[in-house]
């Protein structure tokens, strides 16, 4: 099995300091946030404590993942920016057995939607961005993010973050309530997200 790696983008207007927002979401769901001159670089768990602790039985916040989070001039509309966060799995192998990819797939996904909850709150407009729309450039510097080979999720509607299949319903609500606790979500998209989960 290949690589874990998750790929979001958004178009907004009046982004404003959205870095402090997405700084905060990730450390709520255990990554590191530096800024640099590529972006937000982010990091999260550990290796060692990943094979102390046995890796299938290992909590989440063990799992070792890195990511970027930069933003990008649209070229022909200076109002808009391009958003985009990768996120991939960072033990160092490239090959996963199927419960690890699937633990992988879910913790990227909680990051990505919990990220994707503090943008739509901080911006004054969003936007998935199309499919089919040129990739963005990369950051300026030579560390870009590399090109995703088995990608976990494609840019999806930022007020609709898309679940992996093997989620099921019960799951999404334990996530959903998980963000609530944290604070991620306020209580009206709590209910909105879970009325339009129940639907």
């Amino acid at each position: 099995m290949a690589r874990v790696e998750l790929d979001r983008e958004w178009l907004v207007k009046g982004a404003g300091d959205v870095e402090a927002a997405v700084e905060r979401a990730a450390g709520l769901e255990g990554l590191r946030a530096t800024r640099g001159p590529n972006g937000i670089e982010l990091r999260g768990g550990s290796q060692l404590k990943l094979r102390l602790s046995g890796s299938l039985f290992a909590r989440d916040d063990y799992l070792p993942r890195s990511g970027l989070f930069y933003r990008s001039a649209v070229p022909g509309d200076p109002d808009v920016e391009r958003l985009t966060l990768h996120l991939e799995e960072a033990l160092g192998f490239d090959l996963l057995g199927p419960v690890m990819k699937h633990k992988y797939e879910r913790v990227l996904d909680g990051a990505a939607s919990a990220i994707d909850a503090a943008i739509t709150r901080t911006v004054a407009s969003v936007e998935a961005a199309p499919a089919g729309a040129p990739p963005p450039p990369p950051p300026p510097a030579s560390t870009a993010p590399p090109a995703s080979t088995a990608t976990a999720a494609a840019a999806t509607d930022a007020a609709e973050p898309a679940a992996p299949a093997q989620r099921s319903t019960a799951d999404e609500l334990e996530h959903l309530a998980d963000l609530h606790a944290r604070g991620v979500l306020s209580d009206a998209e709590f209910e909105a997200a879970k009325a339009k989960l129940l639907d």
